[in-house]
């Protein structure tokens, strides 16, 4: 499975239930063997920085907008991403 970064334009306008709610939705209808694992909000850009593992692309964008984010934190951004972490090398 690959990895993506998705960076999300977060309006001023949006609750933080929303946000949450939006978050309990990816996680629950993601499709295609889309997982999300867990996102950053960056308060200074207004915008929210998704790590998703999924086969493709477009299966990131289908569990988005199947979880009505789209309406809420439209996608700006995906980028494929090679995964590493700290327990990698200890």
């Amino acid at each position: 499975m690959e990895r993506f970064i998705v960076i999300h334009a977060v309006g001023s306008d949006i609750s933080q239930d929303e946000v949450w709610q939006g978050f309990h939705a990816a996680a629950t209808r993601a499709v295609k063997g889309a997982k999300w694992l867990r996102s950053y909000f960056l308060p200074d850009r207004e915008e929210l920085i998704c790590d998703w593992e999924a086969p493709d692309e477009a299966a990131i964008r289908e569990s988005v907008a199947l979880a009505d984010a789209d309406r809420l934190i439209p996608i700006k951004e995906i980028y494929y991403a090679v995964y590493a972490e700290r327990e990698f090398f200890t």
